[in-house]
């Protein structure tokens, strides 16, 4: 897993953990805030933007602000992802 900027905190161990709960490998996720900075100010966002993506499947979700955590496990459960 990798994250870049800072800009929000990412519970990686549990996020690990979550991924494995679901069946998914962690190591075939990836991370990245605010991949867009200038996007985001373009678009007046107040919180910052998070990329999940799946190698394994090219699946890319972007989530907006604090509740960024319970989206992605909502996303994984509903195979937003693909299967694991």
């Amino acid at each position: 897993m990798t994250a870049s900027t800072p800009s929000l905190p990412l519970p990686l161990p549990l996020l690990g953990e979550t991924l494995a709960a679901h069946g998914f490998d962690a190591g075939d996720f990836e991370f990245e805030q605010d991949p867009e900075p200038d996007l985001s100010a373009a678009l007046g966002l107040q919180d910052s933007l998070l990329l999940v993506r799946r190698r394994s499947t090219g699946a890319v979700r972007f989530y907006l602000g604090a509740s960024w955590y319970s989206a992605v496990v909502s996303d994984l459960a509903t195979g937003e992802f693909g299967r694991a």
